[in-house]
């Protein structure tokens, strides 16, 4: 998969866009099955600066892989627009289940902490910071899995200087040992 998006490309024939109250599913035609998509306007990615941060997210999402971390499936695009295709977390984010819900129990708490811990430890495992961690992007799946989405603010810890700045603010990213 290349990570070059300056060279358009016609939308696969396998997949299928529909627009299903703003959620933006997509269906692999072939396969029968139903993914989550992101759409990014070109007309959004004008600047340089912008285009190299879609194409970081897209790098840095497309390598990883854990339970507690959206599936990411491939991207494509058109003249108009970028396509990520995710994994389908049906039963929404943890914003909309707080919304619908109020409160959780103490157990439930536990439950999705634990996946949370272990979706960023998975990252900082890879030197990956997040750094966009809310509710809006915690994603439950069918089997009420915790999963990490939306890389958009995402980096590498390799591509922060070592500046003196950086290290006085963010001293845990240039440690040794392996601390979390």
């Amino acid at each position: 998969m290349k990570n070059n998006l300056s060279k358009p490309r016609k939308l696969p024939q396998v997949w299928h866009v529909y627009d299903s109250s703003a959620k933006s599913p997509y269906a692999n035609v072939a396969a029968n099955d139903v993914y989550a998509g992101k759409i990014v306007s070109k007309k959004l990615l004008m600047k340089p600066k912008q285009k190299e941060k879609m194409t970081q997210e897209i790098t840095i999402h497309s390598s990883i892989g854990h339970p507690n971390i959206v599936k990411f499936h491939g991207f494509f695009e058109d003249n108009y627009n970028i396509y990520i295709v995710l994994e389908l977390c049906k039963k929404r984010s943890m914003t909309e289940l707080h919304k619908r819900r109020k409160t959780i129990t103490e157990y439930e708490c536990r439950y999705c902490i634990y996946q949370i811990v272990q979706g960023v430890k998975y990252l900082h495992d890879n030197r990956i910071i997040h750094r966009d961690l809310k509710l809006g992007n915690l994603f439950l799946n069918v089997m009420l899995h915790v999963k990490i989405g939306d890389f958009g603010l995402a980096t590498r810890i390799d591509s922060i200087p070592r500046t003196e700045e950086n290290i006085m603010r963010y001293p845990e990213l240039y440690s040794t040992g392996n601390s979390h």
